[in-house]
């Protein structure tokens, strides 16, 4: 090998892998060398975070391209998100996701020359998150189970239930629930909560230290299929509408169907109220609901009646000797003289 090869062959090795290129000339027999600058691959802008549903095909998105760099540009895109295929040529990413999950995702960008530097490259990163699929509701088949007039079918997801869209038109209408209930629900300017039968005193305005209680819960009208045009119907109609102490409502019914929670008291009266209010507004009964409902008619209770006008007396008297009210006497006392004097 001459002496200008073994020059040449010497400064190809140093070369090789190193983050320059150059020019090599031979001049008077000598070798020389001239840096040529090595540009990397950037990106101009980013990658916003993607948000898509398991088993829904997404809308394909075209990843920014780079400028800079030497020869052609390759573009990657890792992790691989199942379901999805990203087109190195059109930088596109498509497809329908199977997984859910939410995975980091690393775009890359490197040019065509030897140098394999992690400096010789641009890198964008963002977020793709797959959410669960959505439990799929059906509905009620027109050719579904019927009891007592209602479609028996399970029931819709609670998911997007919203309280505020029934309104709050029902809070004002406490003394008109009152004024309905029948002369056995009230005395002595007192009044009886029909699930439990506890007593409250009536304030001048006609109101009571009560809660506003729907007998068919909100939520549970969502879930059995209340139309939108009917929520704010619902939540005021008075078919629907009764009063009840205030821990039975909030820590005790709340939201539950009958399946749930049955009243202490005209388990027979809550059944029947049920019933005709789903049948008005076209809602449905799940099993469980129905064979709850069914029992409650069974056990009879019917007829509100929480206490006569004896029974009511005897209480009074019974609220003086112990120097309390009838309220505070608490419903174990009221229990003692309904078994005692009945009502």
């Amino acid at each position: 090998m001459s002496k200008l090869n073994r020059k040449t062959a010497n400064w190809m090795r140093m070369l090789r892998g190193t983050l320059a290129a150059v020019v090599l000339t031979v001049a008077s027999g000598c070798m020389e060398a001239t840096p040529v600058s090595d540009t990397a691959p950037s990106f101009s802008g980013s990658v916003a975070d993607q948000s898509y549903t398991e088993g829904e095909p997404i809308t394909a998105l075209t990843l920014p391209s780079a400028s800079g760099g030497e020869g052609t540009l390759t573009y990657s895109l890792k992790p691989t998100v199942p379901g999805l295929t990203f087109n190195q040529a059109t930088r596109v990413l498509s497809g329908t996701p199977t997984t859910d999950g939410t995975y980091s995702m690393s775009y890359t960008v490197e040019d065509g020359d030897t140098n394999t530097a992690a400096s010789d490259a641009d890198v964008l990163t963002f977020t793709i998150t797959v959410q669960p699929a959505a439990t799929l509701y059906v509905g009620c088949s027109a050719n579904a189970e019927t009891w007592r007039g209602l479609r028996v079918c399970s029931e819709r997801p609670r998911d997007g239930y919203d309280r505020d869209v029934f309104g709050t038109g029902y809070r004002s209408l406490e003394d008109d629930i009152i004024a309905a209930l029948p002369a056995t629900m009230k005395a002595d300017g007192q009044v009886y909560t029909p699930y439990s039968c506890i007593v409250f005193d009536i304030t001048p305005s006609g109101t009571a230290a009560t809660d506003i209680e729907h007998i068919v819960a909100l939520a549970e009208a969502h879930d059995s299929g209340i139309a939108d045009d009917q929520r704010r119907n619902i939540a005021s109609d008075l078919d629907n509408l009764t009063i009840a102490d205030p821990t039975v409502n909030r820590s005790q019914k709340g939201a539950k169907d009958a399946a749930e929670w049955m009243p202490a008291r005209h388990g027979a009266w809550f059944a029947e109220r049920v019933i005709e209010v789903k049948l008005e507004y076209g809602l449905t009964v799940d099993p469980d609901e129905r064979d709850a409902l069914e029992e409650l008619l069974a056990g009879g209770g019917d007829q509100l009646n929480c206490v006569d006008p004896a029974v009511h007396r005897r209480l009074r008297m019974l609220a003086v000797e112990h120097d309390t009210t009838v309220q505070r006497l608490g419903e174990q006392a009221i229990d003692l003289l309904f078994e005692r004097y009945g009502g």
